[in-house]
């Protein structure tokens, strides 16, 4: 027997060890047939601002501007500038890489080419001047910042991918620029029990020029609409809105105030665009009823109902009672023929059956 043991553990340690040698020979193969990556230079390109403004017009024809590009990678880059345009497409810039011509003819890029050490930055100047082919309003366009050459003679060190940032150009012709914003409606998600808690605004801009929506939504009830109980502020994330398109911007109420009655409430929303004093309003309606006071009134109709009810009963126990039941029989002068004299004189009527009249007369007694 303890031959056997001995036997049964020399094959397990036999197999513990041939597992061992077989595992580490599979990790040893698979060091070895690892391909060796080339050691990629660390950081990128950034640019500094991302969006660029240029106002031109017959007051000032010509504006000028510096992009900042700083090279984060441990070798030196070699950066191109080009522009690229953009196309407005459900109120957002799609990037295209053709810009607009007469656009492309106001605005020039100096240098074009720049070669920038590890660590350090360089400018791009940008220059945009006026011309009668640029239309009234706003334009857009991109400068793209493109890796064209690294200069560095280690194998290592050459990159895959080329690295590309952009910055965005917005050019304003101001004779003729027409920014007018229009609030469509507003409209709630509710139902006649409850009151809104968010409010979606439609707004949409008639201009040549983007605008920025601002406004404050306020909802009130009283005899003038002078108790405000909730509001909400508009595009808090100043999201834009391009020329001939519209938006939907939804606004979180809060609630600053109870509301106890039904009735008919207000919706006003005071608006403008970004840059504008005067503010345009918009005024909607909706209809809500408090489910306390839904409660209040169902508890008072149950209470009238259970302190009437017992008189309700009477008065139906009887209109059931003389309408099912035999009325009780008018006084009739007695029929001389049925009339019997007797002696002396006297005359009594014939005798007759009273069971009948009884029954009558203990009913009506009853009512």
């Amino acid at each position: 027997m303890l031959k056997r043991l001995s036997q049964h553990r020399v094959y397990a340690a036999l197999a513990l060890s041939c597992l061992a040698l077989a595992v580490s020979a599979t990790a040893s193969a698979l060091v070895r047939t690892a391909p060796t990556q080339p050691v990629s230079p660390t950081g990128g390109i950034t640019v500094a601002p991302a969006l660029l403004t240029a106002q031109i017009g017959s007051k000032q024809s010509q504006v000028s501007a510096t992009i900042g590009v700083r090279n984060n990678f441990e070798v030196p880059v070699t950066v191109s500038a080009v522009l690229n345009g953009f196309d407005v497409r459900n109120n957002a810039l799609v990037p295209t890489t053709t810009p607009e011509k007469s656009l492309a003819r106001v605005v020039s890029l100096s240098p074009a080419e720049i070669v920038i050490a590890p660590g350090t930055s360089k400018n791009v100047g940008v220059q945009v001047h006026d011309s009668a082919d640029l239309a009234p309003g706003g334009h857009y366009l991109s400068i793209l910042l493109t890796e064209t050459a690294v200069n560095d003679t280690h194998e290592s060190s050459q990159l895959a991918l080329r690295p590309a940032v952009s910055a965005t150009l917005y050019v304003i012709k101001e004779d003729g620029a027409v920014r007018n914003l229009k609030a469509q409606a507003i409209r709630f998600k509710h139902s006649l029990f409850s009151l809104p808690k968010t409010a979606d605004i439609s707004f949409y801009n008639d201009g040549n020029v983007p605008s920025v929506p601002r406004g404050v939504v306020q909802l009130s009830h009283g005899p003038r609409n002078e108790m405000i109980f909730a509001q909400g502020v508009v595009n808090p994330q100043s999201a834009p809105l391009y020329p001939q398109s519209a938006i939907t911007l939804q606004t979180q109420l809060q609630t600053t105030a109870g509301v106890w009655l039904p009735g008919r409430y207000q919706a006003l929303l005071q608006y403008r665009y970004d840059g504008q004093e005067a503010t345009k309003t918009l005024v909607s309606t909706y209809w809500y009823i408090p489910k306390l006071f839904v409660g209040v009134i169902g508890l008072v109709i149950a209470v009238v109902s259970l302190c009437l009810w017992p008189e309700n009963q009477r008065r139906i126990l009887r209109s059931w009672h003389r309408a099912h039941l035999p009325r009780r029989p008018a006084f009739v002068a007695p029929d001389p023929t049925k009339i019997k004299q007797q002696a002396g004189g006297a005359l009594v009527p014939k005798k007759q059956s009273t069971v009948g009249r009884r029954n009558i007369d203990d009913i009506h007694k009853v009512l």
